[in-house]
């Protein structure tokens, strides 16, 4: 079943000589066990191989690298052309950096954020409207 292999790949992940591919969604929340043989030898080592349009699920994927005292490292590998599209405003000098793809990303979430409150301001006023509507027909003329 597909819930038995979850568990034989999260149970082989952290055995020595061992690569583990996983999505974002297999790494997320889940206690990867590392071998003695492994802790001995530096820990789990977690490359992530895409740049994550969300700080949160970064955090989450290089908290894969050392759990419950465990030791680990991470590395972010990226390919340019696979990088997302950087908005006008991000500079870039020469190359990319952690730090420009960094802000970058924070000008996406501070746009994607202004336009949430944006929407959620005329929900609000289309509610109002509809509810004034509505309270109309309770009027007595």
């Amino acid at each position: 079943t597909e819930s038995t292999e979850r568990v034989k790949f999260i149970n082989e992940a952290g055995v020595a000589k061992t690569v583990t591919l996983a999505t974002c969604q297999m790494g997320r929340g889940v206690d990867f066990k590392s071998s003695v043989v492994v802790e001995k030898n530096g820990g789990v080592h977690v490359i992530q191989t895409f740049f994550s349009p969300d700080v949160k699920e970064e955090i989450q994927i290089k908290g894969r690298t050392a759990r419950k005292d465990n030791r680990g490292s991470y590395e972010l590998i990226v390919c340019g052309k696979d990088l997302p599209e950087m908005e006008p405003e991000t500079e870039i000098d020469s190359g990319y950096s952690y730090k420009i793809l960094d802000k970058d990303r924070r000008i996406k979430s501070l746009k994607t954020n202004e336009k949430l409150a944006a929407d959620i301001k005329q929900a609000q006023k289309n509610h109002e409207l509809t509810m004034e509507y509505l309270k109309s027909f309770c009027q007595k003329k």
